[in-house]
């Protein structure tokens, strides 16, 4: 990882997480699987870094099996069903342009249950970490863009908190508060 060579890496921690977390003796003990939770995580990174993006997400998927609460797995499933929504996004405008109107429904809805499935990761961690600028306002997209603005409002408050300077965190807040008819709160923004 160090000489940025994430690709050779993949096969030996794979080999290490998949051999540890097969042992529950090693997994409930608290040092030993904080260990193999950390080397799974460098290997999604040489996964992310190698493409390798639906094996990463496995990868996420079972740091959170151990670790329910691990923030970074919870930021890297939301960042994998965020992609996952926009493709399904484009999908829906394809066909929304080629007037099958079927397949556009089918995936326009596939995109809200990918946003959602990030927007619920990324709710879990601002609970988690309620200082994260950065996680308060993608968690605030995520449910601005499934029109949940009383939860987007929550996050964006915390991110203009957090990073006053940042002015996306102040529009989106503001226009979470036009969505909400809270026009002097939008105003204010």
């Amino acid at each position: 990882i160090q000489m940025n060579q994430y690709c050779d890496a993949i096969p030996w921690f794979t080999e290490y997480v998949d051999s540890m977390t097969a042992k529950q003796e090693i997994m409930q003990e608290p040092n030993q699987r904080a260990s193999v939770i950390s080397t799974a995580q460098n290997l999604a990174i040489c996964l992310n870094n190698c493409k390798q993006f639906d094996a990463a997400y496995g990868v996420y998927k079972k740091v959170l099996t151990f670790e329910p609460e691990n923030i970074d797995a919870l930021i890297g499933v939301a960042r994998y069903q965020q992609q996952s929504g926009r493709e399904a996004g484009d999908s829906a405008r394809v066909a929304r342009e080629a007037k099958n109107e079927k397949a556009s429904v089918d995936w326009q809805n596939v995109r809200d249950v990918r946003f959602d499935t990030a927007r619920v990761a990324l709710k879990k961690a601002f609970e988690l970490s309620p200082d994260n600028a950065d996680v308060a306002a993608e968690y605030g997209l995520m449910a601005a863009i499934l029109q949940k603005y009383d939860e987007a409002k929550v996050a964006f408050v915390r991110a203009t908190e957090l990073d006053p300077t940042q002015v996306d965190h102040w529009t989106s807040l503001g226009d979470c508060n036009l969505q909400l008819k809270s026009w002097a709160d939008a105003a204010a923004a």
